[in-house]
């Protein structure tokens, strides 16, 4: 090859070079090795890698516990068997509630939730749930179902009409006239309790679960107007902050039968921690208009 070259002009040694030159590039990018003349060592161009993709894993979802109480919108007694339907982005949950109106469910952490409630001789309820807005701090959460216009709450919920009250004839009847045994009367007349005992105890129920429009109705009508906020004042410390209230001990100072006064030991849960609470005395008052007692402010 050296030889033929010297042969030749120089510009034509110089195309025949590079000529040369290009042809074994070629043939060494086709097989994979470039095999330079003049000795040098051959050069392995290994095939690009074939690329290759893994499905990323799906990012586990975190859901947060909530507690529905459903109740009558009426007669706010609760609603068992009622038909939960959540939906969120991920998935869907449909359950019953249990024979006491509540159900545990669980909802996504960061996504807005739907839930629709069915129950047959109400209004289907529909409700968005934002975990972010307004879900309260204890996850427990009250709705309220309406009847369907022209049905009766008491004929689906209690088997036989409750017997009509006999109407007193003065402010002095005896109390121990009355039932042994506690009871509810779902009617204009709000709610009957047998002592003052069972009404206190009965207060704290409401709170505990949750129902605290009922129990800011057990208040008197001055005490609920000394509210700064109103009935928001109310449900900000029972409802946020005070997580659960356990009833420790209750003694009756003096009862008549239309007044009473009465000592109760509590102690409240917040920020899941049990505070001890001083002895508190209540005054109570028998509304004869609504047939229960209620519980009075100090200036009453």
């Amino acid at each position: 090859m050296n030889s033929f070259l010297e042969g030749l002009p120089t510009s034509v040694r110089l195309v025949v070079i590079l000529l040369t030159g290009s042809l074994a590039v070629l043939g060494g990018v086709k097989s994979g090795v470039i095999d330079f003349s003049g000795g040098s060592t051959p050069i392995a161009i290994a095939p690009p890698p074939i690329p290759t993709t893994t499905p990323p894993a799906s990012p586990s979802i975190e859901m947060i516990n909530i507690r529905l109480n459903l109740r009558d919108g009426e007669i706010k007694e609760s609603i068992p068997n009622a038909k939960v339907e959540v939906i969120y982005l991920s998935g869907s949950i449909i359950d019953y509630t249990d024979s006491t109106g509540f159900l545990d469910i669980k909802i996504p952490k960061t996504d807005t939730t739907k839930i629709f409630v069915i129950k047959q001789g109400y209004q289907a309820l529909d409700r968005q749930l934002d975990p972010s807005l307004n879900i309260p701090q204890d996850r427990n959460m009250t709705f309220y179902l309406y009847p369907v216009k022209g049905e009766s709450s008491i004929e689906k919920l209690i088997p036989e009409p409750p017997q009509p009250e006999p109407k007193k004839t003065d402010s002095t009847s005896s109390a121990s006239s009355e039932p042994s045994t506690s009871s509810e009367l779902s009617s204009d007349k709000g709610i009957k309790i047998v002592s003052p005992e069972e009404f206190m105890r009965l207060f704290y129920d409401k709170i505990n679960s949750r129902d605290l429009e009922s129990a800011w109705l057990m208040l008197s009508e001055r005490r609920r107007s000394k509210q700064e906020k109103g009935f928001e004042s109310f449900r900000e410390w029972w409802g946020e902050k005070v997580q659960r209230v356990n009833v420790k001990d209750i003694r009756i100072i003096r009862e008549t039968s239309d007044a009473a006064e009465i000592e109760v030991l509590t102690s409240y849960v917040i920020n899941q921690k049990e505070v001890n609470e001083e002895p508190i005395t209540f005054r109570l008052a028998m509304n004869l208009e609504k047939g229960s007692w209620e519980i009075l402010s100090k200036d009453e």
